[in-house]
């Protein structure tokens, strides 16, 4: 079963900035939680209560 199939609209959330994290690689990396998206694979961080946003790597 896909990513796709599970969340049919969680691919055109992916394009607005609405991630969902794979709760397996979420941690705390001093100021905020950090993760990976579960299904476009991108680097995210908690902004709010289940709001994860994309944070390239090489920001700081």
């Amino acid at each position: 079963m896909t990513a796709f199939y599970r969340h049919p609209l969680q691919t055109m959330f992916c394009r607005f900035d609405r991630h969902a994290p794979d709760r397996d690689s979420v941690h705390w990396d001093g100021t905020h939680y950090a993760a990976i998206c579960s299904l476009c694979s991108r680097t995210i961080r908690r902004h709010a209560h289940r709001v994860w946003k994309e944070f390239p790597e090489g920001r700081a």
